[in-house]
Order: structure tokens, then C-alpha cells, then sequence
């Protein structure tokens, strides 16, 4: 069922239809419902019927996604980058960002009209007003709306696309004159009320520490919020392997578990006979931990898991965590179809079905007869068995494997519960006055662990080869690799040596595939040009090898900001080359004869400029020209960030005919 609701979305994902379309789906899956009630004493035993509830659920997923995209593109059309009468309700508080400070807030009106879907934006602002409101505060006021930026250079982060998903389609910059206050909450909301406790918690945790570093891994772990977290810091988690325990997931909601279960044994009231009142209470405090720490998929699957559990147990019914699994992440889709696609989701539940499948299997191989070693032998085979699915992701977008994740593990996630027990209790005894010197006392216990924990994760990251890097996965390898994991488990389950032919016939078809694909790369040239103020930086490929062309100088570690570790070297699997842009007028490679860089007017007027196919124009080269001459329609004219957004724009109205391609939105690519 679960795979039926995600073949629905992917294809929606991939092809969106029109509206009409859509409605015909809907009125299919509504026909079939009724034909599925009709003829549900038989489902069992007749395939066709099975069938059509298989295609049932392919529909409600490709609906579900489809409708999300629809609204997404009807919001982009009817809201362009313009200034607005705006009405908006703040959903999360304003934070600090370097020199600038950023709230979150629900798009209430536009221009007086209400009926505009629930759409957020973010506020932006370099005064300090913002940073008064309150979760739920209303404010006014006519400000500039603009769409978010895609990304600008090739394999980049999307950072749109990522905000978009979280309904995030606009952001503006105002200042503090530019805004009022229409309404100021007063009254109950579950959402906000839990902003609130969130922010009083984050203040509890702000008052006891004095590094910002220890606050942020704090407000990490516990709260769920690592927008503060230096990048020093999450390298030192990132690159170790242990970078999970930053994130609040299944981990930190069991340790919540077991602190609501030894806080309620403190009352008489929750006696055994009263058990069933105390397994409510934890269920409640579980989704109300969920609600404060934002709702992220893994505590969603986590919450939803243990609430399942709690009820069956309740209630003397077995339970199966394949099928509590496959319905947690049934219920998340069909409610946000594109957590599919984001990489919180993927990891989640790939992570836990490689525990519960995988845990079993090692625990034959890896055990111990010692009552001492168990609990670590227990914990190395559920860091391997978490690995298992998910290290395909991990080489597929990060391109680096952690050698040292066991070691890590065994050593931040032990602690990580000590963390989270520690800053439970400083911040509940944090509440009242009279309980703030035991508060004050925990904190700084908890600081002592924290730099254990840093110290021992910073040693493990200084050891010679403790992470891979530059390994890179192409899809077709990385649809190879499932497809054995899938293929090995069919055999293990089934004992069909069929399965086990797949697991050797299907690396060799991606091996082919693969071949071809790099074969065919071969009699191919790329030209990238990629985005930058101020700069130019250009890649050069040929065959396997990779050349950058740097006409401004730029360091090493520039280089690789812009870059952003992706461009054609990454499924290259090739190093890159800088050269010296005075060899692209030689004869060295082959594109050089596609290719002329202008710096000032005088290059424009050389006879031979109209034999290259691409022509990179810098520091505004052409601006003495009263006209461009005409033979240079036949050539991509790239504009770079050394020229200004304003002449770049006049140039683009007054020569519609010409190719006009414009940096400072996005990368100029070429592939022949």
C-alpha cells in the first residue's frame, strides 16, 4: 500500500497534469471507493478487485501531490514580485541571522482579499523590532513581496524549493516604521501556545549557559531548533557520523518515553490499577514534545509508533512494526505528499527499517555472553543495522562515508540521552524561582558533559582517514544498490535462487549502463559559467577531464564555495585542472575555439569574434558600442557578475533578437 501511494506521488512529481485531469482522477478514485464497499466481502479473493484497490492507491497519491503542485503554481501566478498591502499572523519568532534578524509568518490578506490559501513568508528586517512579537501576534503594513531564488549554479541546494515545501513562497525586507500591530494574541492556540513554551525553554537554556555553542546543541537535541548551531560544530557531528543525535528523531522520543515513565512512578496517583491513565499522560506529553519541537517527520513516525504501541498494550492487541511503520508513513504522505522528497523523511524511515530488519540478523553474528558487553554490543548492531539502507543516500547527496559511525555512536548516543535527561530536569526545575539553584547546578553538570562530548568527537574527527571523501554515486548506481539491497532480502526471506541471480545480474547491467553513459560523455563538451557577484569563474569539460578557468584569481576555498562540491566533476569522478585564462586562446583544448572572453571594447572589434560559439562579456566591455554588432546573434552573449543588473536588463530590452544569457540569475551551462 505504502509503495502504491509512493509510485502515485513520484509520477505527479514527474508529470503534473492539468485541473481537468485532476478532477477525472478524483471522480476514478471516488467511483472506485464506492465499487471497493460494494464488492468488499470478495476483496480477498478476487485479484481484479485487489487491483483496482492497488490503482485506488496509486490515484490518491498522484491526487494528493498533484494538488499540492496545483496550489504552488496557482500562488506563483497570482502573486508576483510586487508591493502589496499585506496582513500577516507570525508563526514562529524572529531569529538572528548575522547582521539581520527573520521571523516566520502565515500570509493572512493581500490587498483586503482573504481567500488566498495558506501560504507563509519570511520577514526580514536589520532593526530590532521584530524580535518583540509573539507566536500568533497579527501585523500590517505595504510591503515588497519578492519570489524566492531558485538556485543559481548546477547541483546547488535548493533552497526555494526547500522553503516551498514548508509553504514558504515569498519573503520581503521592511523596516520597523513600515509595519503595525493589527492584533496581539492573547487567547489559547495549541501551535502557538507551543511556540511559546518552546521560546520560554529556549530563554531557560540561553540564562544558564554562557557558550553559544553548547546552547545551540542543547536547543538541538532537546528543542529541536539547530538554526544556531555553528558550521564548525555540525562539521565535527557531520564528518564523525553522528550527526543523527543532532537531529530530534525516534532516539530522543524513546529517552522522553522512559523520563515520562520514571516521572509518573513519583505520583501515587498512577498507580497499576490506574495504568491506563498514566500511558494517556505519556501519550500527551509525547505529541505535545512533538508539537514544541516542530513537527519534524521523524518525531511525527516516532509519536505516532509509540502512541500505536501504547494503545495496543492498552488494549491486549498484538502489534506488528512493519505495519505501524508502513501507516505512520502512509498517514504523513497522504497529509504532505512532499515529505517523499525531502531527505528527513528518507533517512527516518529508511534508518528504522534497517533497525528492525537488519538488528535481528546481526544480533546471530554479534553478541556476547557478558552481561557487561551486551548493552555496547547491542548498541554497535543497531548503529550497523541503521547504516545499512541508508548509506546509498548518504554517498548519493554528501558524496563522504564516516569511517569511525560505530565508535561515534557508541559514544554520543549514550551521552546524548544523558543530554537530554539533564536538560529535561534543569529546565522543568528552570520553571520556579524557588527550584533555580538546582536548575543552575544541572546546567553546569550538563556544560561538563558537553565538552566531553565535543572533546571526544573533535579527537575522533583529527584521526587520520576517518572520513571518505569524494565518493560519487550516479542515479542509475544508486537505483543499482537498492535494487540488490531489495533482491538480497526477497532471497534471504523467500530462498528463490532467482533473487540471488538478480543480486549478480543487476551489477553488471549498472556497470554497462554506466560504461555507456561515460563512453558517451566522452564525445561530449561542457561549459559552465557559473554564478557570482563581482566574479567569473568558468569549467571546462572534455572527455573525463575537468579544467577551470579563472579570470579573477580567486582562492582555493573560493573556488569551492561557488562550486558548492558539485558541477561536472562529480559524476566525472575526475579531478579539476586551473588554468590561466591567457591559455584559453591556445590550442591546448578544444573548446578554446568556442569560447572568447571580452574585457574591453577593442576585443569586440577583432574579425574573428564571430566564429566563437559563446562569448563571456566582462566589467561592461561593451558599453562604449553605440550598437552590438549583428553577426553576434549567431553567439551565446554571457554577461557575468562583473557587469550591473541594470545594463545587463537594458541590453536584454533593447536586443530581444539576441541570446542574452544573464549570471546574476543563473548559471550558464552548454553541453555539445
Amino acid at each position: 500500500m505504502l509503495l502504491c501511494i509512493c509510485v502515485g506521488i513520484f509520477l505527479s512529481n514527474l508529470w503534473c497534469p492539468s485541473l481537468p485531469l485532476l478532477q477525472l482522477l478524483g471522480l476514478f478514485t471516488v467511483c472506485t471507493i464506492i465499487i471497493l464497499w460494494l464488492f468488499k466481502s470478495s476483496l480477498k479473493s478476487h485479484r481484479p478487485i485487489a487491483l483496482l484497490g492497488l490503482l485506488l492507491l496509486i490515484c490518491l497519491g498522484f491526487c494528493s501531490m498533484s494538488l499540492h503542485l496545483y496550489n504552488i503554481g496557482q500562488i506563483k501566478e497570482n502573486l508576483a514580485s510586487a508591493f502589496y498591502d499585506c496582513k500577516v499572523q507570525i508563526t514562529q519568532i524572529a531569529k538572528q541571522k548575522n547582521n539581520y534578524v527573520q521571523a516566520e509568518a502565515r500570509l493572512l490578506s493581500v490587498n483586503n482579499e482573504d481567500k488566498i490559501g495558506f501560504i507563509k513568508i519570511l520577514i526580514n528586517s536589520k532593526e530590532k523590532g521584530l524580535s518583540q512579537l509573539k507566536a500568533g501576534d497579527e501585523i500590517s503594513g505595504k510591503w515588497y513581496l519578492s519570489q524566492l531564488s531558485a538556485a543559481s549554479n548546477p547541483h546547488q541546494f535548493d533552497y526555494a524549493t526547500y522553503l516551498e515545501n514548508n509553504n514558504v513562497f515569498f519573503q520581503t525586507w521592511i523596516k520597523d516604521e513600515d509595519w503595525s500591530m493589527t492584533r496581539e494574541h492573547t487567547g489559547f492556540h495549541v501551535f502557538f501556545k507551543a511556540k511559546a513554551i518552546k521560546s520560554r525553554c529556549a530563554a531557560i537554556i540561553e540564562s544558564k549557559l554562557r557558550t553559544q555553542d553548547h546552547q545551540a546543541i542543547i536547543s538541538a537535541m532537546v528543542l529541536g531548533d539547530k538554526s544556531e548551531m555553528s558550521a564548525k560544530t555540525k562539521s565535527i557531528f557531520s564528518e564523525t557520523g553522528s550527526i543523527h543525535v543532532m537531529a530530534v528523531s525516534g532516539l530522543h522520543v524513546g529517552v522522553i518515553y522512559l523520563f515520562l515513565i520514571a516521572f509518573t512512578r513519583m505520583f501515587k496517583f498512577f498507580t497499576k490499577k490506574h495504568e491506563w491513565l498514566s500511558q494517556l499522560f505519556i501519550i500527551a506529553a509525547i505529541w505535545c514534545y512533538a508539537l514544541v519541537t516542530g513537527m519534524a517527520p521523524s518525531v511525527l513516525r516516532a509519536s505516532f509508533m509509540l502512541s500505536l504501541f501504547i494503545v495496543a498494550k492498552l488494549m491486549n492487541r498484538s502489534t506488528n512494526i512493519y505495519q505501524i511503520l508502513m501507516v505512520t508513513a502512509s498517514i504523513i504522505l497522504m497529509l504532505d505528499p512532499s515529505q517523499l522528497f525531502k531527505l528527513s523523511f528518507q533517512f527516518s524511515y529508511l534508518a528504522l527499517l534497517g533497525i528492525v530488519y537488519f538488528k535481528p540478523v546481526l544480533d546471530k553474528y554479534i553478541w556476547s555472553q557478558y552481561r557487561v558487553l551486551k548493552p555496547i554490543i547491542a548498541l554497535i548492531n543497531v548503529s550497523l543495522a541503521a547504516q545499512i539502507f541508508i548509506f546509498p543516500l548518504m554517498l548519493y547527496h554528501f558524496h563522504q562515508f564516516p569511517l569511525f559511525f560505530v565508535i561515534s555512536s557508541l559514544i554520543a548516543i549514550p551521552i546524548a540521552s544523558v543530554i537530554i535527561w539533564l536538560s529535561l530536569l534543569g529546565i522543568l526545575t528552570g520553571l520556579f524561582a524557588s527550584l533555580d539553584i538546582i536548575s543552575h547546578v544541572i546546567f553546569q553538570t550538563l556544560e561538563l558533559v558537553i565538552v566531553f562530548l565535543l572533546g571526544s568527537m573533535s579527537w575522533l574527527q583529527a584521526v587520520p582517514g576517518h572520513l571518505i571523501k569524494g565518493i560519487y554515486v550516479n542515479k542509475i548506481e544508486f537505483v543499482g544498490i537498492y535494487c540488490v539491497m531489495v533482491a538480497l532480502v526477497m532471497w534471504r526471506e523467500t530462498g528463490l535462487k532467482k533473487y540471488l541471480y538478480a543480486t549478480a545480474v543487476i551489477p553488471c547491467l549498472v556497470l554497462l549502463a554506466s560504461t555507456l553513459i561515460i563512453h558517451k560523455s566522452h564525445d561530449k563538451t561542457s561549459l559552465f559559467i557559473y554564478h557570482k557577484y563581482g566574479q567569473s569563474l568558468i569549467e571546462l569539460q572534455e572527455a573525463n577531464q575537468a579544467f577551470l578557468i579563472n579570470p579573477d584569481d580567486l582562492s582555493q576555498q573560493s573556488i569551492q564555495n561557488i562550486r558548492q562540491n558539485n558541477g561536472m566533476a562529480n559524476y566525472l569522478q575526475s579531478n579539476y585542472t586551473i588554468v590561466e585564462e591567457k591559455q584559453i586562446t591556445k590550442n591546448k583544448y578544444a573548446y578554446n575555439t568556442s569560447i572568447k572572453i571580452i574585457h574591453k571594447t577593442e576585443d569586440c572589434l577583432t574579425d574573428t569574434i564571430q566564429s566563437f560559439k559563446t562569448i563571456l562579456i566582462r566589467n561592461e566591455a561593451v558599453k562604449k558600442l553605440r550598437e552590438l554588432p549583428q553577426h553576434w546573434q549567431k553567439s551565446d552573449l554571457v554577461f557575468d557578475g562583473s557587469n550591473s543588473k541594470n545594463f545587463i536588463k537594458d541590453l536584454q530590452k533593447k536586443y530581444p533578437e539576441l541570446n542574452i544569457f544573464n549570471t546574476y540569475q543563473q548559471a550558464y551551462q552548454k553541453i555539445q
